[in-house]
């Protein structure tokens, strides 16, 4: 018998797109907010000596006790508190299954997954758009939290693509408005210096994700934690696959913590070339920067966005067209790259008039 798939697919999963990215050929690879500077080559050579001894045959520990053990004395949380995922992706579908009994509410724009995986778990979303400023609309979402009590409330901090961290006081009104999760996605955390990990202990609502693919370098070993109450964290235990953590990428995050200042260069650097690249991109007149705290500058061209996206890529260098909503209309976000990246970037642009 021929199965008609469009019967047994789900209406939801019909309308929805995948997530995806550019796979173009390019010298500069700027678009997907990744670390530019590799693993340091040091502590590669130490996973190496680390995968003779290492036992293919048997399952990783589930619980990855000794990454969550070194994790928990690194941010000083109970270990209890914690738990890891194959990136931070899944613990965002392990919270949306776990707790998404009535709805999402996720700010636009933001990093898509929010949605996509609420729409995935099957839950209804509600998006509400930022200010101009690229900040909440306080009094728009409060009005909504207190008719609608979602059960997930997912916030960028800061926030992908636009760059910027939302106001403290804003959030910390949603947090005490809310009878849901608020799921702080800090991705970007050691790039801006800024964290909601000091009240982890004062809202039982409050809910942190933080990853390894940014700031140590781990894009591709995928390693993410959520912080959280002790009830929360069971609970996510419960609906996330076992054996999740792979046992390499396990060992690899326990390298990167038991090694972390020689990732902390790499940290110092983006920050560093974050400035030099705002300060060189504010003097060019054809374009608008807007103001960041993570790796990456989301800026707007006065001539047409898919014009200087061609440009760029015709020199060899891959950045992302952001501009598919009224806020980010004619938007283009840069990664922070190595100094010789960003110069090839910069020598691109400041030749637009």
């Amino acid at each position: 018998m021929k199965t008609n798939f469009d019967l047994i697919l789900r209406k939801n999963i019909k309308k929805l797109k995948s997530y995806s990215t550019e796979k173009v050929d390019c010298k500069v690879k700027l678009d997907a907010n990744e670390n530019p500077f590799d693993f340091p080559m040091q502590l590669k050579e130490i996973i190496l000596k680390d995968l003779f001894k290492h036992l293919f045959n048997r399952y990783p520990d589930p619980d990855a006790s000794l990454l969550k053990e070194l994790l928990a004395e690194e941010i000083k949380v109970d270990e209890d508190k914690i738990t890891l995922g194959n990136g931070s992706d899944e613990l965002i579908q392990s919270l949306t299954l776990a707790f998404g009994s009535k709805s999402s509410l996720v700010f636009y724009p933001s990093f898509s997954m929010y949605r996509i995986i609420s729409t995935v778990c099957n839950i209804k979303t509600r998006v509400i758009s930022l200010d101009k400023k690229f900040d909440i609309d306080i009094d728009t979402t409060l009005r909504y939290i207190k008719k609608n009590q979602p059960s997930l409330i997912f916030i960028g901090y800061p926030n992908n693509p636009t760059g910027n961290s939302f106001s403290k006081d804003k959030i910390v009104n949603i947090i005490q408005s809310s009878s849901g999760l608020i799921v702080m996605d800090e991705a970007y955390s050691e790039f801006s210096n800024k964290s909601f990990l000091p009240l982890i202990n004062k809202y039982d609502n409050l809910v942190i994700l933080r990853t390894f693919s940014k700031a140590y370098g781990l894009a591709g070993c995928r390693i993410g934690y959520m912080i959280g109450s002790e009830k929360v964290v069971e609970q996510v235990n419960k609906v996330k696959l076992p054996f999740n953590l792979n046992s390499i990428s396990q060992r690899i995050g326990i390298i990167a913590l038991k090694h972390k200042k020689k990732c902390n260069k790499a940290i110092k650097i983006i920050i560093s070339e974050r400035a030099r690249l705002l300060r060189k991109m504010q003097k060019i007149s054809a374009i608008y920067t807007f103001p960041t705290e993570a790796n990456f500058i989301l800026f707007r061209p006065k001539v047409s966005s898919k014009t200087v996206f061609k440009k760029l890529l015709s020199n060899g260098i891959l950045i992302r067209d952001v501009a598919d909503n009224k806020l980010l209309k004619n938007c283009l976000r840069v990664t922070v790259g190595k100094p010789s990246e960003n110069d090839a970037f910069l020598h691109v642009i400041e030749k637009l008039k």
